[in-house]
């Protein structure tokens, strides 16, 4: 990332709230309240990319880990609904390439299972690539597995 820049800046956040509207409740409840500013989350995504009926949450954090510099890294979590917690699977580690600007659930495949939509950008050389890059999992030992990838220009 040296020399590169972002044409937006990122805007960082403090907090992951869950909450939960029953089946004919008029109003959602707070459920659980996570403080993340020592992450500093900027995008969150939620989906369902497995059989099980639990949540995935994704969301990027700009910060650096132990072994990248600073810079937009991926955090997986699943919102356990019997244990009523976040839990955590995958945590700062690139996926892919080194950025990514925007994240999405959607069912490329029509299995009723969701796959996570990212937009990332990579630069080889003075050449910036930009890709929209589809990943799913195997829950059993999280593994982030490339599903698909189409280059933008």
């Amino acid at each position: 990332m040296e020399g590169k820049s972002l044409s937006e800046p990122f805007q960082l956040g403090k907090e992951i709230v869950i909450y939960e509207k029953a089946e004919n409740a008029r109003n959602w409840v707070e459920k659980k309240r996570y403080d993340f500013e020592g992450v500093g989350p900027w995008c969150v995504a939620i989906g369902q990319m497995d059989e099980y009926p639990d949540i995935e949450v994704f969301f990027g954090a700009y910060r650096a880990t132990r072994y990248f510099p600073e810079g937009p890294r991926p955090y997986f979590f699943t919102w356990d609904f019997k244990e009523q917690k976040l839990l955590r699977l995958w945590t700062g580690s690139y996926l892919d390439a080194p950025i990514f600007l925007t994240a999405e659930f959607e069912d490329i495949d029509g299995d009723g299972r969701q796959e996570l939509k990212l937009e990332e950008i990579e630069w080889l050389g003075s050449q910036e690539k930009h890709y929209t890059t589809h990943y799913t999992y195997k829950r059993k030992m999280f593994l982030p597995l490339k599903v698909k990838r189409e280059i933008r220009q």
